[in-house]
């Protein structure tokens, strides 16, 4: 989970393999609060 690098707009959550719909509510909200983030700034 991350910012693609090279741009300023693109966050990334990938990796998740057979678990995507399982870690789905914990990856929202740590992309979530990645974006709060940098529009905080």
């Amino acid at each position: 989970i991350g910012q693609l690098p090279g741009y300023n707009n693109i966050l990334l959550a990938t990796g998740h393999y057979r678990n995507g719909v399982l870690l789905a509510p914990a990856t929202a909200i740590a992309i979530r609060d990645a974006i709060l983030a940098k529009s905080a700034v």
